[in-house]
């Protein structure tokens, strides 16, 4: 792994409105630079206050690392439905619209690709 070359910005909490009204909420954890990063979205039903110190070295190494809790888990609104996709809940959605969006924040250079468990 590369050594850390950034001091790191986090911002806890941010909400982005998927399309059918919900607010899903991430938190951002940036280099502290003018630059524009790629990007690695996790999205995790497991609380994403988890395992902090890997988005830390990840953004310390030049990567903006979003972490959201899915639909109805911990911070973010809605019903959560583990195995079931219906009108009221659709996970497909969800990570599209998250994908985008964390593709055209301002530390963005709009490449994003996704980690995590499972």
């Amino acid at each position: 792994m590369a050594p850390p070359g950034f001091n790191v910005t986090i911002e806890k909490n941010m909400p982005l409105q998927v399309r059918d009204g919900t607010i899903l909420r991430s938190d951002i954890y940036r280099p502290d630079s003018s630059g524009r990063f790629a990007t690695l979205l996790s999205r995790t039903p497991y609380d994403k206050s988890r395992h902090t110190d890997t988005y830390l070295q990840l953004a310390e190494r030049g990567y903006v690392v979003v972490v959201q809790d899915v639909r109805g888990r911990y911070a973010s609104d809605g019903k959560f439905m583990p195995g079931f996709y219906s009108a009221s809940h659709c996970d497909t959605e969800d990570g599209y619209d998250s994908v985008e969006w964390s593709a055209s924040l301002p530390w963005s250079s709009g490449k994003v690709g996704t980690i995590g468990g499972s």
